[in-house]
């Protein structure tokens, strides 16, 4: 669910719409000039050419928008640390059952290991007692 990327993305977006809001706070606001060069020029710039009010909705809207981004940061960031807890809090666990799967098989090795000398005292007693047996017989 991690997604580090995305969460760049955002904080960049976030950056870039507070600058644009900032440029656009600065910006004059005067009345529109009636010129007969605006009506002929081709290359108008569509900021100068809006009202005031809807330069001010604008701006809200970008408000919202960077203050939305901010929030959706902020949880990404949550869910990011979160997802680090998540994965050390396993990676911990994993380590613990290794040890412990590490001593079962070391139990292991030295349960066979008492298994074979018993059946080989058992196997030297019972061959004892047969040789005991049969020497005992022959006298």
């Amino acid at each position: 669910m991690h997604n580090p990327t995305l969460h760049k993305f955002r904080a960049e977006q976030i950056v870039i719409l507070t600058d644009k809001i900032q440029r656009m706070e600065k910006m004059p606001i005067a009345p529109p000039r009636q010129s007969s060069q605006s009506s002929i020029n081709v290359h108008r710039n569509p900021l100068k050419e809006r009202s005031d009010k809807e330069k001010r909705l604008e701006i809200d809207r970008l408000k919202g928008d960077n203050a939305r981004l901010a929030e959706d940061a902020v949880e990404a960031r949550k869910k990011t640390e979160a997802s680090i807890a998540r994965s050390r809090a396993l990676e911990r666990d994993n380590r613990d059952l290794k040890a412990k799967m590490g001593t079962l098989l070391d139990k292991l090795d030295n349960d066979d290991k008492l298994i074979a000398a018993l059946q080989e005292q058992k196997f030297r007693s019972s061959a004892v007692t047969v040789d005991y047996l049969t020497v005992g017989y022959s006298d």
